[in-house]
């Protein structure tokens, strides 16, 4: 996918420097629930609400690194709730 496709998928929000999926049909072109670009520092971010809090798992270099965080986060935090790894 080029970065121009990426761009037509996604929102900015210049405030934050955070790109997120424009819409849930955007999500099955690679989207991923917790997961998001950051522009500034060029890395991918891993997040996850507990106890209503948005939780930052880190900043990677990869998507799929970014991802295996998100994932396991869901397994901690939330074992044995059918954990679908963010796909929705």
């Amino acid at each position: 996918m080029s970065l121009k496709e990426l761009k037509d998928l996604l929102f900015y929000d210049p405030k934050t420097g955070v790109f997120t999926w424009k819409d849930r049909g955007a999500r099955k072109f690679g989207g991923f629930t917790g997961v998001s670009f950051i522009t500034k520092a060029k890395r991918w971010q891993a997040t996850i609400g507990i106890d209503g809090k948005n939780a930052n798992l880190g900043l990677f270099t990869t998507k799929d690194l970014a991802i295996a965080a998100r994932k396991t986060a869901e397994v901690i935090w939330f074992p044995g709730v059918g954990n679908t790894g963010g796909v929705r």
